[in-house]
């Protein structure tokens, strides 16, 4: 299955790196960059903004990932018009999303930053963060010295 789920993933991506792992159906937006060594548990991106995703990446299993909002400010149509804004998304190096997470619009999220299941994330996320909720808080950081000797040991979970 996962062989199938990779070849179907690249299909849709712009760019993928090597060590890419689509283990469950994924659906990303023509926009989407993913970088190396990156494992997926399924997960489906909306929007007509970009995702980019840095290397290291692990997912658990239903991850939303919104890239536009709609435009309700302007034109005449309610609840909104047929133009969507690009909110383009950005997930650093060695981020772990939890299963369900949402991701909305305009979100960047740091380096080594863990996101617990449910969550529901929106903003600028510090690197080491790890957080959780709705709308996702910070509930304490990782610890920089460990995280750093992994990431220089290049003890990575591959």
């Amino acid at each position: 299955m996962q062989q199938m789920c990779t070849a179907y993933a690249k299909k849709s991506l712009k760019r993928w790196g090597k060590g890419l792992k689509v283990n469950y159906p994924c659906f990303f937006g023509n926009n989407s960059y993913i970088g190396d060594y990156c494992h997926f548990n399924g997960m489906s991106v909306s929007g007509t903004g970009y995702l980019k995703i840095g290397n290291h990446f692990h997912s658990g299993s239903d991850i939303l990932i919104l890239t536009s909002n709609h435009d309700y400010q302007t034109g005449n149509m309610i609840p909104y018009n047929y133009n969507d804004i690009p909110r383009h998304v950005g997930i650093g190096n060695f981020v772990w999303l939890g299963s369900k997470v949402i991701i909305l619009p305009g979100t960047i999220i740091g380096d080594g930053c863990i996101v617990q299941a449910g969550s529901v994330v929106h903003g600028k996320i510090n690197k080491l963060s790890v957080i959780g909720g709705n709308p996702a808080k910070v509930i304490k950081k990782r610890d920089p010295r460990s995280f750093n000797e992994c990431v220089k040991k290049k003890k990575f979970l591959y």
